[in-house]
Order: structure tokens, then sequence, then C-alpha cells
């Protein structure tokens, strides 16, 4: 294909899927939204890899920001990083011991509470509630989506699924991300190929279901507590 014929389509499909273009996925530009100016610690519990998390490029943002997670070489290979000032190997079961009540502005966890059970999913949101002063934000599947361990990590099971009304019977404000939910498998995934093709179906259903997250595949909730 003639190089001006593909930066044409190129520039079509930016202009169509200018979410493809950015450097923030939607629910990172959420997040960046109700905590960057608003809170100065944060706390990103189950944390993994930091090039994958959305602190990875608003960590500069905050005057402490502090990762934990389970699996040891997720820690380590955040340690190299550097981009949050504190990481430990901690079980997110054990922060209200760690932390206390009221000592972080902010609570982060994206992909977390899926990979626990039901009754403890329950006692890290109570959690929560007592060592966050103004902001918990969590990402999760909508339901249950299986997913088997990977990368040698048995803690990348998941365990439960949580719903818009589990979220909101808590004081959650909830948008629904990733599109409709039947178009993605495990790992949010494309069912169906060309990949290219459905993801931008995807991002077009995603002007619907942000507003209506129960047709979502992934919930963003936030709770406002001051």
């Amino acid at each position: 294909m003639h190089s001006g014929v593909k930066r044409l389509l190129k520039k079509v499909d930016s202009i169509l899927f200018p979410r493809l273009y950015s450097p923030l996925d939607e629910y990172e530009e959420v997040i960046a939204a109700e905590l960057v100016g608003k809170c100065d610690s944060l706390l990103d519990v189950g944390c993994g890899v930091t090039k994958h998390s959305p602190m990875y490029d608003l960590a500069r943002n905050f005057g402490k920001i502090i990762g934990i997670d389970l699996f040891e070489p997720t820690i380590a290979e955040n340690k190299i990083s550097g981009n949050y000032h504190e990481y430990y190997v901690w079980d997110a079961k054990d922060i209200q011991q760690k932390f206390g009540p009221k000592s972080v502005d902010a609570i982060l966890a994206t992909d977390l509470i899926e990979h626990v059970d039901p009754k403890t999913g329950i006692e890290l949101l109570d959690q929560f509630d007592r060592v966050a002063r103004k902001k918990i934000i969590l990402f999760t599947p909508n339901g249950f989506i299986p997913q088997d361990e990977y990368d040698d990590n048995k803690f990348q099971i998941h365990r439960s699924g949580w719903t818009v009304n589990d979220f909101r019977s808590r004081g959650y404000r909830v948008l629904g991300m990733n599109g409709l939910k039947f178009l993605r498998g495990e790992q949010a995934r494309m069912r169906w190929m060309p990949e290219w093709f459905w993801l931008r179906i995807s991002l077009w259903t995603q002007l619907f279901t942000r507003h209506f997250p129960r047709f979502a595949f992934h919930l963003l909730v936030i709770k406002d507590l001051d």
C-alpha cells in the first residue's frame, strides 16, 4: 500500500478512534481526574507490575505512593523501575494492621478483588473504608470471569465476581469500562479475530457502557469518603 494512503488511513483512524492514540486508557484518565491534585498520598493495593498499572504514568503526581503485592517477583521488578516511594511484599488483608485508620488519602486496587473469595473481598472493602481518608477506587471485571494461573503466579486465579449492585450498595459510583461484556474473554482479550476490528467495535460500544455499567466488561468504582 502506498505510504500516502497509509498515512491517510491512520489519520482517519485517529479521528474515529482517538482512544487508540491516547497515552492513557479511559479508566486511567478517570483515575487521574479523581486523584491528581486532590490526594497527596496513595496506597496501591495489589499493585502488580508497575508498568501495567495506572500509576506508571501518574506516580509523579503524588507526594507519597506505596505499592504492596503478595507476589514477591512483582515487587522485585517494581523496585527496579523506582516509580513508587515504597514497596512491600504484604497481603492486602493486612493493610489495616500495617497502616492504621485514615492513614492515606486514597486507596487504589486495580484487578485485585476478583482474586480473593467473596468473604475476603468484603473484608477488604471494610478495611479500605477504615484506612483511606478521601478516596477508594477499584477496577475489576463485571461479574465472574474465569482466569487461571499464568506467569508462574498462583495469585492470578479469579475466585469471585463483583456486580454493580455490590458496589452501589456500599456507596460507590460505578462506571462501565472496556465496552460490551460479551466482546471480551479471559484477560480482557477480544473473543474474535481480527483483533483490530473487534477492538474498534468495543471502543464504539464503550460510549454506551460507560453510563450503563451492567453491560460492560469492567467496572471502575469510586467512593468519596470526605
